[in-house]
């Protein structure tokens, strides 16, 4: 897909992980989400989940930065997905 195209869906989608981690927050969904959100940036740019997560509520990233994203990134298993992690963050 296209950048622009793939746009349309990102803000549904992420909404969707939302809603599953307020329902039912596991470690595994938690890891997964992060993998998710480090490859998004490492592929799109930091910018873009900025104003993706953002877009949904304003200082949503804030908070998925400081709640999820920093504390849990270390039980990240795997070596790709560590080295996914990694760039991801560094973006």
């Amino acid at each position: 897909l296209k950048p622009e195209d793939l746009q349309r869906y990102v803000p549904q989608v992420l909404m969707l992980c939302f809603q599953r981690m307020q329902a039912l927050k596991t470690h595994k969904f938690v890891r997964s989400f992060n993998v998710f959100l480090c490859l998004f940036a490492s592929v799109h740019g930091g910018a873009a989940v900025w104003k993706s997560v953002d877009g949904i509520q304003p200082g949503l990233f804030r908070m998925v930065l400081e709640k999820l994203l920093i504390p849990d990134v270390q039980k990240v298993s795997g070596t790709i997905e560590r080295k996914i992690c990694a760039v991801g963050i560094t973006k």
